[in-house]
């Protein structure tokens, strides 16, 4: 009788890879056994994308969840002890969906709907000061008219790693608001500068009100919002129904901007903290004067959503 000693496999094996539903694992034998021996592979379901049974390939999983991988060697009815590995197939974090929620001059904020599974958001910009709030960032220190990228990544357990996304945005061209009152108006009823009246460009939607007072401080005029560029909203020198005689007045115009930004009120008076301008009343009768003399210069004074306006 012949008796023949065959050495007992070892079934080892190293994975290499990110066990994630959209990678590939790499299976290497790293075990004993003689040519010839019948490798047992079990891969629970993996399909094997590249290279071939039994040293080395790779593999992956189409569902995520708990799966194994186990290997034992028959040498000529000598078994080697089961090896099993364990896996937990993750699945990648959703990208975040960004959307740009507020967009002014000098800054703008985007933000986003929670992505399951993330525990921490890192947010970066092309450009400007940038500050994160919960699932808002905020970029400030920007120019105006301005396009900046803004990236968002999304961290948790998941072994996909984190997802990314990224978005533009612009902050808006800065108009600045025009606003024109006329010093000098001649109501004699030529149908020519018979009314002293706010006009504006688009950056004006609302005259909070306009007072014209003489000069011992009596209001002759006032009307209160309405749209500028609108003469049925003006003086036509009439108080208590009567023309006025020409002389020096003075008017506090109170408007809204488009922007809405802080109100500030610029100071003239302390108890009223408000700004009055002069104005002359001319009447040019019987014939028009050239009013090219009668220039004038304008200050505005920005705020929350008003602007007082000074005409020298």
């Amino acid at each position: 009788m012949v008796i023949t000693v065959v050495p007992t496999p070892i079934a080892l094996f190293d994975v290499a890879g990110t066990p994630c539903i959209d990678s590939t694992l790499q299976v290497v034998f790293s075990g004993d056994a003689i040519s010839g021996a019948d490798f047992q592979w079990e891969l629970d379901g993996a399909d094997i994308v590249s290279g071939a049974l039994p040293y080395d390939f790779d593999i992956r999983w189409n569902t995520p969840g708990a799966h194994a991988v186990t290997l034992q060697i028959d040498n000529q009815a000598c078994l080697s002890e089961l090896f099993e590995m364990p896996f937990f197939i993750d699945v990648p974090l959703d990208p975040p969906v960004i959307s740009c929620v507020e967009e002014s001059y000098y800054s703008l904020s985007v933000d986003w709907e929670p992505v399951i599974g993330a525990s921490q958001y890192s947010v970066s910009s092309s450009i400007g000061t940038g500050s994160l709030s919960g699932t808002t960032y905020t970029v400030s220190n920007l120019p105006d008219n301005t396009p900046v990228i803004i990236q968002v990544l999304a961290t948790g357990i998941s072994s996909c790693g984190p997802s990314s996304a990224m978005i533009e945005c612009q902050t808006e061209e800065y108009i600045p608001p025009q606003i024109f009152i006329p010093n000098i108006f001649s109501p004699n009823g030529d149908g020519i500068n018979d009314q002293i009246f706010i006009q504006s460009n688009d950056r004006i939607i609302l005259v909070n009100a306009f007072r014209i007072f003489d000069r011992w401080g009596n209001v002759v005029f006032e009307d209160f919002n309405f749209l500028p560029n609108d003469a049925h909203h003006g003086w036509d020198g009439i108080f208590n129904g009567k023309l006025m005689n020409p002389a020096v007045f003075t008017y506090l115009a109170e408007v809204k901007q488009l922007t809405g930004d802080t109100h500030r009120r610029c100071s003239w008076d302390h108890r009223e903290m408000i700004t009055v301008c002069t104005m002359r009343i001319i009447q040019i009768w019987p014939e028009p004067r050239d009013r090219s003399a009668y220039a004038s210069s304008l200050v505005v004074c920005k705020g929350n959503n008003q602007i007082l306006v000074n005409i020298n």
